[in-house]
């Protein structure tokens, strides 16, 4: 991909993110990317690519998010949701839910007072749990995989971040599809998965540029970094 298609996609996503004055819109992504893949099926526009086609029963797919329950928040209930809904009508192991593991120091900033977990396998056992009583979910909580990665929580950020390479954990034989929630607070390794979708769950650039600018700059330039990096990371990805 030339530079100048980058350039076009980046304006195309900064575009959507803001709402301006301007009356006539950006290309859209449609418009600026043209896939050399074959097609499968479908007409005006609803063609499908096949490395998208996460309708396949067969594609491995992993999603990795940055929390877990019982922490009651977004980046822990609607990855272990999302991955339930892929689960359920799929062969066993076919989709992977990778979590946060916090050590018992952690795990008294983060989760509710009267639970604990001493091993990894304890916690997975109550995310399948809650998946079967409050999710209504059985089939999934049979076939889904759940696996932790090492993890320390900043409580500057409120934020999970992992303590090492994540892909390293991952076969290369399972490497087809990957689902990033909160990708910029999983770092950017390099993994040969087919298809890397990435999830953010917070809008930092729409939320400035909805308030004051200046002010928010100068409150907090590292969402602003962050969230820069972030974009040319995912341009990145699908660049190549």
């Amino acid at each position: 991909m030339t530079m100048h298609r980058l350039l076009l996609l980046f304006l195309a996503i900064s575009a959507s993110m803001v709402q301006s004055g301007i009356n006539e819109p950006f290309p859209s992504l449609k418009d600026l990317w043209t896939s050399s893949s074959p097609k499968l099926g479908g007409e005006d526009g609803n063609e499908i690519v096949p490395e998208s086609n996460l309708r396949n029963p067969d594609r491995r797919i992993w999603i990795i998010t940055t929390a877990c329950l019982p922490w009651m928040t977004g980046t822990s209930i609607n990855p272990l949701l999302r991955a339930a809904y892929l689960a359920k009508d799929r062969a066993p192991g076919k989709i992977t839910l990778m979590v946060p593991w916090l050590q018992a120091e952690q795990q008294e900033l983060t989760y509710p007072n009267d639970i604990r977990f001493n091993t990894p396998e304890e916690q997975k056992a109550y995310v399948k749990k809650w998946l079967v009583e409050n999710a209504k979910m059985p089939s999934a909580a049979e076939k889904l995989d759940i696996v932790f990665y090492a993890a320390t929580y900043h409580d500057e950020y409120h934020s999970i971040f992992p303590m090492g390479d994540i892909t390293a954990l991952i076969p290369d034989e399972q490497a087809d599809v990957c689902l990033l929630e909160e990708p910029e607070h999983l770092n950017w390794y390099r993994a040969p998965f087919t298809g890397n979708v990435s999830i953010l769950f917070l809008p930092f650039i729409y939320l400035l540029f909805r308030c004051d600018l200046a002010k928010k700059y100068l409150y907090s330039p590292l969402l602003v970094i962050i969230t820069i990096i972030t974009i040319i990371s995912i341009l990145f990805h699908i660049a190549v």
